[in-house]
């Protein structure tokens, strides 16, 4: 037998497990996640302890904020490696929140750094904001609403879930879902109230439920949510009207369009067609439904090319019954 060999391999084992006993401590922030969203007024902190050589619970001190929580604080604990604080109840509001973990030691008297972390609270609520039409009005086109965060811009906004916001149209015919038909320019969204789906009786009053949230998860008590409801009564236009004469598609955000008003406009059950020609006849655009302005033209033809200036010819059919006819002047 080769006890020299032996003899080595011995050393050398003594070598490996010294050197692993030697290994310092490290922790790592468990929940919240370092940066993350909770809407938990009494969220609890978990840490996460690795170790070799157990640790001596006395050098555990967890600073959250401007409040210090050593060992035997009741709100402090260290069991099955993990380090929890268990605040009072409401303890949190809505903002950033650091914490700091002092060196935590091993009985060998090895010590893990500091370590730096931070979180963000988020209580509140959404905001919906209506821009137009106002609530009570006649409607003859699209609801257009603002949808933000309460702290739009802060660090400790979540941000709106807009792929989440849901709009539904009450009236006496049924509920309608237009959830999947919302337009978003920023925090700024629109959505069709004649949609051709919708149907409508003459002067009825009818209600716009919107629902909006956050994007705190719902393992952090979220997310924070909103709904609203708008009653509007269904225009009955008697007149042909437009809202704008002349326009200057410049996009400027002046005069860009103008804006259909007509006996029938709310009949979705309908063929209602606006037909623009130019001074020789012929036909350039063909508006068969209407958009985010509702019934607009914005002076470009069926190819989407802005028309040259001039005077052009509309008539307006309903069920190919010729309802209303004009000029309309596009100037640069």
């Amino acid at each position: 037998m080769n006890w020299r060999y032996i003899t080595l391999l011995i050393l050398v084992s003594f070598i490996n497990v010294t050197n692993v006993s030697a290994q310092a401590p490290s922790a790592t922030l468990v929940d919240p996640p370092d940066s993350s969203f909770t809407a938990c007024r009494t969220q609890t902190i978990l840490i996460a302890v690795d170790h070799i050589d157990p640790i001596v619970p006395e050098s555990l001190v967890l600073t959250v904020g401007s409040d210090i929580f050593a060992w035997g604080s009741p709100e402090l604990m260290y069991a099955n490696d993990t380090i929890s604080l268990h605040p009072p109840v409401n303890y949190f509001s809505s903002g950033s929140v650091p914490l700091v973990l002092s060196p935590v030691f091993d009985n060998r008297g090895l010590s893990s750094p500091s370590y730096s972390w931070e979180f963000y609270v988020d209580t509140e609520k959404p905001i919906i904001e209506n821009i137009r039409p106002s609530p009570g009005s006649s409607v003859a086109g699209s609801l257009f609403f603002d949808a933000y965060d309460c702290n739009l811009g802060s660090p400790h906004s979540s941000g709106v879930a807009y792929e989440s916001i849901q709009v539904f149209v009450d009236n006496r015919t049924g509920t309608y879902d237009l959830s999947s038909d919302i337009n978003r320019n920023g925090v700024t969204l629109s959505v069709d109230l004649l949609d051709p789906t919708i149907v409508y009786t003459p002067n009825e009053d009818f209600t716009v439920r919107i629902s909006i949230q956050d994007r705190v998860d719902s393992d952090h008590c979220g997310p924070n949510s909103i709904d609203t409801m708008i009653t509007y009564r269904i225009a009955q236009s008697t007149n042909c009207r437009m809202s704008t004469n002349p326009i200057t598609p410049n996009n400027d955000g002046y005069n860009d369009y103008t804006e259909f008003s007509f006996p029938g406009i709310t009949d979705t059950d309908k063929d209602r067609v606006i037909h623009i020609y130019d001074v020789t006849h012929r036909l350039v655009r063909e508006i068969d439904a209407p958009g985010i302005h509702g019934f607009a033209w914005d002076g470009t033809d069926d190819n989407d090319n802005t028309v040259p200036q001039g005077v052009y010819y509309y008539i307006i059919t309903v069920d190919d019954e010729s309802i209303c006819n004009g000029t309309i002047s596009v100037a640069r």
